[in-house]
C-alpha cells in the first residue's frame, strides 16, 4: 500500500508538469493520453540525466537576476547547493532580516511561518520552521540550531544545523532531515558584500530525486533573490549587535 501511495505521488506531480508545458504553448505531436502514459517512464530518467550532479564537483547552473547557483553530489549522496549574489548594504542588515523572523515568508520560497522555540544568547537560537509545498507534496517543516560568528578578515557567518531529532513532529508536516547550511556575507569596497549560501537537506518522506533536485535549485534561486533585495531596504538599515565589530 505505500509503495502504491509513492508511486501515486509521482505520477500526480509528473503529470502536473507535463500539463503546465502543454499549457506554455509548445507543439505537441502526440495526442495528450501519449504523454500521460509515457510520463511516468521518460520524467525520472530524464531528471538523472540532467539534474544530478557529481560528487565533489560543483556544476554551475546558471546565473539570473543576480543571483548565481551551483550543484554538487554530497558525501551522504543528497545534492548540495550553492548560491551567490552581490548588493550594497551592510553586516548589520542581513543580521535584521535573519532576524524578522515574522518577515521570512515575504522571501523564503515556500514559508508558512517561522518562529524562535529558545533564544540560547545573543548569537544562539532554536528555531521552527514550516512550509507550505505545491500540491500534492506534503508541507515540511523543521527545527534548526543557528550560531552567528565573525571572521578575523571581518567576514560574517551563520551556521545553521539539524535539531528536529530533539523536538516532537506536528502533525501534516513531515519532518526535514540532516539539514546543514553555511551563509557568508563578505565586505568588499564601497559597502558592497557577496552573500553567499551554502547547504544541504534530506526533504524527508519519499519523492523522486529528480523532483527534489529541481524544486531545491529553483526555491533557492527564488530566495537569494528575494533576500538580495530586501536586505537593502531602509527597514533593515541602522542596527547595531554586539557581536559584530
Amino acid at each position: 500500500m505505500t509503495n502504491l501511495r509513492c508511486f501515486g505521488e509521482m505520477f500526480k506531480i509528473t503529470v502536473r508538469c507535463v500539463c503546465v508545458s502543454q499549457r506554455s504553448g509548445s507543439h505537441n505531436i502526440w495526442p495528450n493520453w501519449v504523454y500521460f502514459l509515457l510520463t511516468p517512464l521518460v520524467y525520472p530518467v530524464v531528471g538523472l540525466l540532467i539534474v544530478s550532479p557529481v560528487y565533489g564537483h560543483w556544476v554551475n547552473k546558471g546565473k539570473k537576476h543576480g543571483v548565481s547557483i551551483w550543484i554538487a553530489s554530497s558525501a551522504h549522496g543528497e545534492m548540495s547547493i550553492k548560491a551567490q549574489c552581490l548588493v550594497k548594504t551592510d553586516l548589520s542588515s542581513f543580521v535584521a532580516i535573519m532576524d524578522d523572523l515574522p518577515g521570512m515568508p515575504k522571501w523564503v520560497a515556500y514559508s508558512r511561518e517561522v518562529k524562535i522555540l529558545e533564544r540560547l544568547s545573543a548569537t544562539e537560537n532554536l528555531v521552527y520552521s514550516s512550509f507550505n509545498l505545491p500540491w500534492p507534496i506534503q508541507n515540511r517543516d523543521m527545527v534548526t540550531y543557528s550560531k552567528w560568528s565573525e571572521g578575523s578578515n571581518g567576514d560574517l557567518y551563520l551556521d545553521v544545523t539539524d535539531k528536529g531529532v530533539h523536538y516532537p513532529k506536528v502533525k501534516g508536516f513531515t519532518r526535514m532531515t540532516h539539514i546543514d547550511g553555511h551563509w557568508s556575507v563578505i565586505p568588499l569596497k564601497n559597502r558592497m558584500k557577496v552573500i553567499q549560501y551554502e547547504g544541504q537537506v534530506n526533504p524527508g518522506g519519499w519523492l523522486p530525486s529528480w523532483i527534489v533536485n529541481q524544486m531545491r535549485v529553483q526555491s533557492t534561486r527564488k530566495t537569494m533573490t528575494d533576500l538580495c533585495y530586501r536586505v537593502a531596504k531602509s527597514e533593515y538599515q541602522h542596527h547595531r549587535y554586539s557581536f559584530i565589530r
